[in-house]
């Protein structure tokens, strides 16, 4: 009872210490408080002439960043008009009903408004900056003018002199001052953003609506969406000069919104000035190198077609810095990138001519017009009668030229037979889509007829395009890994050729597959695969409780070949480049690729599995059950495996090591997670458990040292001179220069016999174990018939002899 009376006072007394804290605690706060709120928010008045005079210097600094600009003034100017001509745009009736319009005219549309919105988003930039500025320095003044309000409170409480108060009063009217003057600007930067923002709005719905309608137009391909061509003709005359005026027209105002979208985009124009630079430099050095014959390290090089190439530093250029402005200026409207494939015509050609025989190259420069023609057909002319007599003749011309190469066999110079048989039955299907082509044209289904027609031209010219493309990188990837620079390294030096053939296949079906998407988009199908795609990836089923998708099926089966490649890698750049460079202790090498492969396989694996969704409880519930598995049937396999881990470790046997066990010799060839394999000496491979290499007793011929004693027994005749036979055989095994010195061989004579004397030789051999042990007894031998020491004969042979 005391005992339960103590433990109580002692709890009382606690709890009435922690109150008395917090007591205290909860009384001074209140005290800190009311100093926090004393302390000072004004300028003591010995101060205020150096603060005034402080502050005057920066509200000057605020007014002159408050000034008008000379780029907002010229957007207020300019602002109204525009707005006003964009809206008259709109009011067009082809402009409220988008559907009426043709592809084309669609084009058309777009560009105009996105220069519209390019030249909005500009000026609201512009705008937006200047308001950010505004509101900074607003709210500095704002600060001012609280300090020196209280300021002035606190000089007249304390009955300071009037020079102070007045000083005080001529920061306060300045401060007021600035406010009133920068506040209109303000306003009128406000109103112009909103109005520049309302109008972003509405050109993006445009454009939305725009993009959704020419859709909807472009794939209204089966039905006759023009006059049949004759009934035209009837209607229209045929004007070829106007028609060309028309192109012109369209070209310029296409090459100026091609200028404008650089000229908004001059900070990537100078990074892409840059790799340019670097562009011309390396083609330059690699043209430079290849007219010294320098380039190669092998002469036959020079001679090979598929380098040619080279010698068109210029055209390389164009083609590779097309490339970097492809990745460069994602964003790129269609016009540019039109204009793009207008300046890669002639380079394009002009590599290709040194990949294709002589006699060949007229058909380049025949199909280069005609992939010309076919743009000024698509970008820069509308709906008429030249039109329509332009698209059928160009479908004709095309056609033409498909038929001379197929007469003429043009492409027979293709060595595989399966490809060049493939690409005729691809010019007989492209033959009978464009008869289709200019029957549709005629008839009046003009859609059709583009969509068929430009998407052949594009098809054969992504073909030459990104074939010359394929051979440029490849070529000079390949040039790279083949200079001598490449064999100071391990790797290149010994898997050279693996990775050039691994990297050309890449660049290969990179290319192949930027084809593909090009291709898939001129036929509109790309977003129908891009749905199929979205739609194949989002299907799931329920397994249990856990969802399985096509998506983490997917990523389940690129994480295992991630983990796969990453680990045939690490094995490579270990046994290349470091254990080929230092020097480790014995199964050191083996122990590392060992755990290192297991760690990534181990991870790889969880990885892959949490892709799937697999979720902590369900990996330990599988683990669990792989507990009971192995505990019944699994026992040799686990004891198989942790004897692998074992060995590792403890490195009684290596990959290369002669060992004997269970009556079998011969050397280790791997060490696998189950098993290992044993390569004996008369070639075959036997495949022995991990298990046996723990529990048995196993001889290891060169566990600590590759040396190896041999012994050669030989018998002569008993007349022999003992000490000339022995130096005889130290002379013979010392010569030889597989035997090694230290332990030094040893000659001896073991005994006399019935009828002969016999001798036994020791000597060490690092390698070459067999082969040298043969030749030893041979030179003996000869040595000894050399010197007339005979071989012995057994006595009953020689008795025969005697009486014969």
């Amino acid at each position: 009872m005391k005992k339960v009376n103590l433990v109580a006072r002692t709890i009382i007394i606690f709890m009435l210490f922690v109150l008395t804290l917090y007591a205290d605690e909860t009384k001074t706060q209140p005290l800190k408080t009311l100093k926090e709120s004393k302390a000072a928010t004004f300028i003591k008045i010995s101060d205020v002439p150096a603060s005034a005079a402080q502050v005057i210097v920066d509200i000057k600094d605020i007014s002159k960043a408050l000034e008008e600009q000379k780029e907002v003034m010229e957007i207020h100017t300019s602002l109204h008009a525009y707005i006003d001509s964009m809206e008259t745009l709109l009011e067009e009736p082809k402009n409220k009903h988008l559907e009426t319009n043709t592809v084309p005219e669609l084009l058309k549309k777009e560009n105009e408004w996105n220069v519209y919105l390019k030249q909005f988003e500009k000026w609201n930039s512009v705008l937006n900056n200047r308001i950010d500025i505004f509101e900074a320095k607003q709210e500095i003044l704002k600060n001012h003018a609280q300090l020196w309000q209280e300021t002035s409170k606190n000089a007249k409480t304390l009955l300071a002199p009037k020079a102070i108060i007045d000083q005080i009063n001529d920061v306060l009217d300045r401060i007021e001052s600035l406010n009133v003057s920068s506040k209109k600007r303000y306003d009128s930067l406000l109103t112009d953003s909103n109005a520049i923002n309302v109008k972003i709005l509405a050109l993006k719905e445009l454009l939305n609506r725009l993009k959704e309608t020419m859709s909807m137009v472009s794939n209204r391909l089966l039905y006759q969406n023009e006059m049949p061509l004759f009934t035209l003709f009837k209607e229209k005359s045929f004007t070829p000069f106007d028609y060309l005026s028309t192109i012109y027209q369209t070209m310029h105002e296409k090459m100026n919104s091609f200028v404008i979208y650089y000229k908004d985009n001059t900070t990537k124009l100078y990074f892409f000035a840059f790799y340019a630079l670097l562009l011309s430099f390396f083609v330059t050095l690699f043209y430079y190198k290849y007219k010294k014959h320098t380039l190669f390290i092998y002469d036959e090089s020079y001679h090979q077609k598929k380098y040619f190439f080279i010698l068109r530093p210029i055209s390389n250029l164009f083609i590779l810095m097309i490339l970097i402005n492809v990745f460069m200026f994602e964003d790129i409207p269609q016009t540019a990138k039109q204009f793009q494939f207008l300046f890669l015509l002639i380079p394009i050609f002009r590599v290709a001519q040194t990949l294709i025989p002589k006699a060949s190259g007229k058909y380049l420069y025949v199909y280069a017009l005609l992939y010309f023609l076919s743009l000024i057909e698509r970008y820069a002319t509308d709906a008429s009668v030249d039109a329509r007599v332009f698209s059928v003749a160009l479908a004709a011309g095309l056609l033409v030229f498909i038929s001379m190469l197929v007469k003429n066999r043009i492409l027979d110079s293709i060595s595989n037979a399966f490809i060049l048989k493939f690409i005729y039955k691809i010019f007989l299907l492209l033959g009978i889509l464009l008869l289709l082509s200019i029957g549709a044209d005629i008839y009046g289904a003009t859609l059709l007829a583009s969509r068929i027609t430009h998407s052949i031209f594009i098809a054969m010219y992504g073909s030459i395009l990104f074939y010359v493309l394929t051979v440029i990188l490849t070529g000079y990837l390949v040039v790279l890994l083949r200079r001598r620079i490449a064999s100071s390294s391990l790797l290149m030096e010994n898997f050279t050729k693996s990775v050039e053939r691994n990297m050309v296949l890449f660049i290969r079906a990179v290319m192949l597959f930027w084809w593909f998407l090009i291709v898939s988009k001129s036929l509109g199908l790309f977003d129908t695969l891009m749905e199929f795609k979205n739609e194949m990836m989002a299907l799931s089923w329920m397994i249990g409780s856990t969802t399985i998708s096509v998506t983490s099926i997917f990523d389940f089966i690129m994480i295992i070949l991630l983990t796969w490649f990453i680990v045939k890698f690490l094995n490579i750049i270990l046994e290349v480049e470091v254990y080929a460079r230092f020097k480790f202790a014995r199964g050191v090498p083996t122990a590392i690729t060992t755990v290192l492969n297991y760690t990534i396989v181990i991870s790889g694996t969880f990885i892959a599995l949490s892709s799937l969704g697999i979720s902590s409880q369900q990996f330990t519930l599988v683990f669990g059950a792989l507990g009971v598995g192995i505990g019944f049937g699994l026992r040799n396999i686990i004891a198989n495996f942790v004897s692998g881990i074992i060995m590792v470790f403890e490195r009684p046997i290596q990959i290369g090591d002669t060992i004997e066990i269970n009556s079998t010799m011969g050397t280790v060839d791997g060490i696998g997670t189950r098993s290992s394999t044993i390569k004996t000496f008369d070639g075959s491979e036997v495949i022995i458990p991990n298990a046996d290499f723990i529990s048995k007793e196993i001889t290891n011929w060169t566990l600590s040292d590759q040396r190896r004693r041999k012994t050669l027994l030989f018998k002569v005749a008993q007349n022999a001179d003992i000490r000339k036979v022995l130096k005889i055989m130290e002379h013979v095994v010392n010569s030889h220069p597989d035997v090694i010195d230290d332990p030094a061989p040893m000659a001896t004579f073991l005994g006399f016999g019935e009828y002969y004397l016999e001798f036994k030789l020791y000597f060490w051999l690092h390698e070459n174990l067999i082969m040298a042990q043969s030749d030893i007894a041979i030179d003996i031998y000869e040595s000894l018939q050399k010197e007339g020491i005979a071989m012995p004969i057994p006595k009953q042979e020689f008795l025969k002899n005697e009486t014969d």
